[in-house]
């Protein structure tokens, strides 16, 4: 499974178990998956407002949708890409 499936899927479950669709579009939704290496899954976000939203929030909500697709346990790391590109 390439790292772009795994993380649509990883949106799937994220999105049904976050409380507010607009928070998910806002600060979740256009992540880009970047690098998939021991067990880190890397997203870049556009602004260090994603970044801190994804963390203080919903980092432990992301990180339990990646392990469930992967099949094992898988931690996040977040980027803010100052060239972004989605």
């Amino acid at each position: 499974m390439s790292i772009n499936e795994i993380w649509q899927q990883s949106l799937n479950i994220i999105s049904r178990n976050i409380n507010s669709q607009v928070s998910y579009n806002i600060y979740i939704k256009d992540a880009i998956p970047v690098e998939l290496s021991n067990n880190i899954l890397t997203i870049s976000v556009p602004m260090t407002i994603n970044k801190n939203m994804i963390e203080c929030r919903y980092k432990t909500i992301i990180e339990n949708a990646i392990s469930s697709v992967i099949g094992k346990e898988t931690f996040l790391n977040v980027l803010v890409t100052r060239y972004y590109k989605r």
